[in-house]
């Protein structure tokens, strides 16, 4: 009986041990995290640093971590061989003993103690880093004897093999021609040809891809899920290129589209990577080609020449543009010409149903100038259609210099008492050329000439004044309610004749000769704002609308906004601790267990 119950109580006890072990197995089972690896299947990167070390300088820095050596194999005895060298009086085993630290600073003890030798490794606890030793002094070497005691060691460090995605994004066109991202019109067909190369130096799994064309269009007949996949385990060095064709939109202005293309997976830690590239393309509009242009054929003329003057407009753009209308003033001093009839112009409106793609509207005509000085021709601006959208475009000013002479007459007279009076003609020349001018006056009425002359032949160089002076005697007359007739003179450049008169005000408001000369050419203005008034043409008087035109220059065209490609980013995720099946069956023996001792309890 005593011997029934001893075994019956070496069974509990042996049932209650396994019971231990099972609960030790399966509590290590749920505390350690799911990415612990087998250290045979990780792979390390073919980037090594080496470091060497040696009893006075013993420390290294490796990112957050410090390697210090603590111990080398001790001194012993040598002997000289019959060639002269050192050898140790017996072999001596190559080792090294290390320190482990996480930030020394602030933690000075180590979180870890080993020893490597040749051929041996230390990987460090979350199995990203691994420490071998590279080279260290052999079993014979002289480095090992007392007096020659030289201890070292060149440990290699690697960093854990990981993956990387390459994604590059080429556009190529309808012909099938690499085109740049700045190089595209609306209504262009292109495809986005798309490469994935796993560069890295080990495997990403559940790789998965999505492209984002944003506003762009897909072909018609290509498949939206063309844009997302999920290709599983994507191995070093393979490649994926997804072909996208599109289409680029219309639009009446420039616009920027983005092509944004994001990869994820997971290397063999379970740690997520994602990856992202995007390209930002630039397309012209239909119409954001259109030129208008207003140049003079000469920048310097003559006062005796006509200045002419050219309005262009060039549709270089893929739409025809419509109900095209010009607005153009002739400023003051400066009278109209068309066909050699003078106009008294001051507006211009000039009408025309379209222009085409590659063709042009040109209108030529002349002006004459009444003095000289430099001359700004003001902007003119064009109003037109496109899709039913009212738009204009403005020019440039443009300037030029007109060359001549132009004589003013001052008349006046002083009262010298008894009826005598002194009579003074200045005559000056405000103009910048010189010229000859032949002034000549008139007596007023019941007035005697009694000294002097009534007429003169001067020579005035640019900005020169001289005067023709005379003395009359008045009769019977009060001189201060003398009748003065205006002196006049008549002056040349070469063949040609001009007259001016004292009576004659001169106003030198156009001559801006303070304002800077812009050339004889207008270049190139985008098209901009709606007008915002439907009836400008109408009527004879022009209302001014005002609209703000942006000057852009070629080369502003050609600058577009891009983004470089992000670095490829990896965000370690923990993983959360769960039942697999090998759990559930350790975690079913344990209650299992549990129920049979409770009922050999109760027995």
């Amino acid at each position: 009986m005593m011997k029934d119950e001893n075994n019956k109580n070496r069974l509990v006890m042996f049932e209650l041990t396994v019971s231990k072990l099972i609960i030790s197995a399966l509590f290590l089972v749920l505390i350690t995290p799911s990415y612990a690896l087998n250290n045979e299947n990780i792979k390390w990167s073919s980037s090594v640093d080496t470091y060497k070390l040696v009893p006075t300088d013993n420390m290294v820095t490796y990112q957050d971590y410090t390697i210090k050596a603590i111990e080398f194999p001790a001194p012993v005895r040598g002997y000289s061989t019959v060639n002269g060298s050192i050898n140790p009086e017996r072999p001596v085993s190559p080792f090294v003993k290390f320190e482990l630290y996480k930030d020394i600073i602030n933690n000075t003890s180590p979180i870890d103690t080993f020893a490597l030798g040749i051929g041996d490794e230390y990987i460090m606890s979350d199995q990203e880093t691994r420490i071998t030793i590279g080279d260290i002094p052999n079993s014979m070497s002289q480095d090992w004897v007392y007096e020659y005691y030289n201890p070292w060691v060149s440990i290699n460090v690697q960093k854990r093999a990981v993956p990387n995605l390459d994604i590059g994004i080429n556009l190529i066109d309808s012909s099938g021609n690499s085109i740049d991202e700045t190089n595209i019109r609306t209504g262009d067909h292109i495809t986005a040809e798309i490469t994935i190369t796993n560069s890295g130096e080990d495997v990403l799994d559940n790789m998965s891809f999505n492209v984002d064309i944003g506003q762009l269009s897909l072909n018609s007949g290509v498949a939206s899920n063309k844009l997302t996949d999920t290709i599983g385990q994507f191995n070093q060095n393979e490649q994926k290129i997804i072909d996208v064709p599109f289409m680029v939109p219309g639009s009446l202005e420039e616009k920027e589209y983005d092509i944004y293309v994001t990869a994820t997976g997971q290397d063999i830690k379970d740690i997520v990577y994602n990856f992202n590239v995007s390209k930002i393309i630039t397309s012209r509009s239909d119409i954001d080609a259109i030129s208008v242009e207003k140049r003079v054929a000469k920048n310097t003329s003559y006062l005796t020449e006509y200045v002419s003057v050219t309005l262009n407009i060039v549709n270089t753009g893929l739409a025809t543009i419509n109900n095209v209308r010009i607005h153009d003033t002739i400023p003051d001093g400066l009278t109209f010409v068309k066909d050699g009839v003078v106009q008294n112009y001051t507006e211009l409106l000039l009408n025309k149903s379209s222009i085409g793609p590659s063709e042009s509207w040109t209108i030529d005509y002349s002006l004459k100038p009444s003095e000289p000085g430099i001359y700004i021709l003001p902007q003119f601006d064009t109003n037109f259609s496109v899709g039913g959208e009212d738009l204009r475009a403005t020019s440039e000013e443009v300037g030029f210099r007109i060359f001549g002479p132009c004589v003013v007459l001052n008349k006046s007279a002083m009262d010298m008492g008894n009826g005598i009076v002194n009579v003074t003609v200045d005559a000056k020349n405000v103009g910048n050329g010189p010229t000859r001018a032949v002034i000549e006056d008139q007596l007023p009425d019941n007035t005697d000439l009694i000294s002097g002359s009534m007429n003169a032949t001067v020579f005035l160089n640019a900005d020169e004044e001289k005067a023709m002076e005379y003395t009359i005697k008045a009769h019977d007359i009060n001189i201060s309610k003398m009748i003065w007739p205006p002196a006049k003179a008549t002056y040349y450049l070469d063949d040609w004749r001009f007259y001016t008169s004292s009576d004659k005000k001169y106003e030198e408001g156009h001559t801006v000769e303070d304002r800077a000369l812009k050339g004889g050419t207008g270049v190139y203005v985008i098209v901009s704002t709606p007008v915002g008034a439907e009836n400008v043409y109408q009527d004879v008087t022009v209302p001014q609308v005002e609209v703000t035109v942006p000057q852009v220059t070629e080369e502003q065209k050609q600058v577009v906004a891009t983004i470089p490609a992000e670095t490829p980013t990896k965000t370690p995720e923990k993983s959360t601790p769960g039942f697999t099946l090998y759990e559930f069956v350790l975690l079913s023996t344990v209650i299992i267990l549990s129920k049979k001792m409770n009922k050999k309890s109760d027995r």
